[in-house]
């Protein structure tokens, strides 16, 4: 099967009180999203997970395994996930100036995996976020950050 894209998820985790959270953010033109973006060539997935994650919220992370993958009929991309552990303490909210789109602010936000996704989600995110959903609640071994 072709694929259009390959995408990498950095995926940043948090529990408070027992509730899983999920670090995502409000697009200035396209809403709520998860970091992803392509895999350039030469580049492993693992690579790319850090990179993403440095250029879209300016935070350096790690990979601490591997979190499955899936092709999506819908966007016609590969989605690679990838759990990270950041070493620095995460606020419940902040703004990271990026250079995508040739320079915007992403206002990061904690997203509560129980949560349904409303419309503010594009629908593009919704299987995505499923699949994380499905990941954590299968490896609750997984100590996400403090």
């Amino acid at each position: 099967m072709k694929h259009d894209m390959t995408k990498a998820v950095p995926i940043v985790l948090k529990s408070v009180a027992n509730q899983l959270y999920l670090l995502a953010f409000e697009h200035p033109l396209a809403g709520r999203q998860i970091v992803k973006g392509s895999v350039e060539p030469g580049e492993s997935v693992v690579q790319a997970c850090a990179r993403e994650l440095h250029e879209e919220s300016g935070l350096q992370g790690r990979v601490i395994r591997e979190a499955g993958s899936f092709y999506d009929d819908l966007a016609r991309w590969e989605w690679h996930f990838c759990l990270m552990k950041v070493d620095e303490n995460i606020p419940d909210r902040f703004t990271y100036h990026t250079d995508d789109g040739g320079g915007l602010d992403f206002a990061f936000f904690w997203h509560r995996l129980g949560d349904e996704l409303d419309e503010e989600w594009h629908e593009i995110f919704h299987r995505p976020i499923e699949h994380i959903r499905f990941f954590a609640e299968h490896h609750p071994q997984i100590t996400p950050l403090p």
